[in-house]
């Protein structure tokens, strides 16, 4: 007789209707796994028309679910903590609940239009060498507060050939942070949900994944000395990638450091339009911008543009300093660029040059700035309340304030 640690590993469907083929009789299957409630939903088929059971082997791989009608959202409660050889999700909205799932080294899949919910990190425990495999899936973690876990540090996330999500539920300033590696080459990661998803540590320099697609929320790179790797992006791209980064509905990127994008990482606007985050860095970008959406600079902070963009939605300056350093860089003139009060833009040319822009402005009660070189002691040349020339000092800067109106 074979002991129960010897058992061969099997893949056990969750299935809320019996010998009944499928796996649910109303697109849902809200149950108990384990603890002195356990559901009977442990099938041995596929297709979900076997004898289920309660019992559990804690090497098998849980599959959400049995047959292909468990379409809806559902919960699934651990009524006490359980430990499997992984788990995949195929279909539906699976929301962990209750006690811990630990899946060791295992793997954690996820597939087109799934979507695996945890309501904290400690919820799903893994041991070094996990996966979580993202095809075309989704991955949400619930939790809300500052400077909380979004997933364990040892699972490699591992975008497939049709994406994959991450999808967050902070609110405020409060950051969800992963610090594991993000694998995927040639593929897309996207980023939804309210909040911040930070990338964090030194896995930020093995990133493979492609494309980046930020339709909502924050992605932002946290950070830690000796690994402010931009490539928290994604890969480095070998040839000019247009849409390397792209935003949408409001979306943005990040970073805590003073950063520097790629030359090749291109950005494209989309729908909604997107935004650049400079509340803890200055973000350089040295690529196009293209696309049709807004470009939104709402945080304190520097955002330097230089590259030639054609992007043809508006340029909004709310918050902090816009430094454009080519004539395209603010894109075609079909949209133009609106500064609020308290916002600055500095256009600032190369050392003895100037930039020439046939970008229309609307300007009310901010700061426009014509640097004539490079100021070796920036602040000297910061535009205020003190005057509108500042061409004696160092930097060699004018200062120009329209309290409402267009040029």
């Amino acid at each position: 007789m074979l002991a129960q640690s010897s058992l061969q590993a099997a893949l056990v469907y969750w299935d809320s209707d019996g010998a009944v083929a499928g796996g649910s009789a109303d697109t849902m299957a809200t149950g108990n796994w384990g603890g002195a409630s356990a559901s009977t939903f442990w099938s041995p088929s596929a297709l979900g028309d076997a004898a289920t059971t309660a019992t559990w082997n804690t090497a098998d791989t849980a599959v959400f679910a049995a047959g292909t009608d468990v379409t809806g959202a559902y919960t699934v409660t651990l009524g006490a903590a359980q430990t499997a050889a992984g788990l995949n999700v195929e279909e539906g909205t699976v929301s962990l609940a209750g006690s811990a799932l630990t899946v060791g080294a295992g793997t954690v899949v996820i597939e087109s239009g799934a979507k695996l919910s945890i309501p904290s990190t400690s919820n799903l425990i893994a041991t070094a060498g996990a996966s979580m495999n993202l095809n075309g899936g989704t991955f949400r973690n619930m939790v809300n507060g500052a400077g909380s876990i979004f997933l364990d540090l040892d699972f490699t996330i591992n975008v497939g050939a049709l994406g994959g999500t991450l999808e967050t539920a902070n609110t405020g300033t409060n950051s969800s942070i992963f610090s594991g590696p993000i694998k995927g080459v040639g593929n897309t990661l996207f980023k939804t949900g309210s909040g911040e998803f930070r990338f964090n540590g030194v896995n930020r320099g093995t990133t493979t994944y492609a494309k980046l697609q930020v339709d909502q929320g924050l992605f932002r790179l946290g950070n830690v000395n000796d690994f402010n790797f931009e490539t928290g992006f994604g890969a480095a791209p070998a040839a000019f990638l247009s849409d390397a980064i792209k935003l949408s509905n409001g979306g943005a990127i990040g970073a805590s450091f003073l950063i520097t994008l790629h030359n090749n990482r291109g950005i494209t606007l989309g729908t909604g339009g997107g935004a650049f985050n400079t509340s803890t860095g200055q973000m350089t970008v040295p690529g196009a911008i293209t696309g049709t959406g807004t470009l939104s600079k709402n945080t304190a902070g520097i955002l330097n543009l230089s590259g030639n963009s054609d992007y043809s939605g508006a340029t909004l300056v709310t918050a902090g300093t816009l430094q454009v350093g080519s004539a395209n860089a603010l894109g075609s003139t079909a949209g133009n660029t609106q500064i609020s009060a308290s916002s600055e833009v500095q256009f600032d040319g190369a050392a003895g040059g100037s930039v020439a822009t046939p970008e229309p402005f609307q300007i009310a009660g901010g700061w426009a700035r014509r640097d004539h070189r490079r100021p070796k002691h920036p602040k000297h040349c910061k535009c205020g309340d003190w005057g509108a020339s500042n061409a004696g000092r160092k930097c060699h800067c004018i200062c120009y304030r329209i309290l409402d109106g267009s040029i």
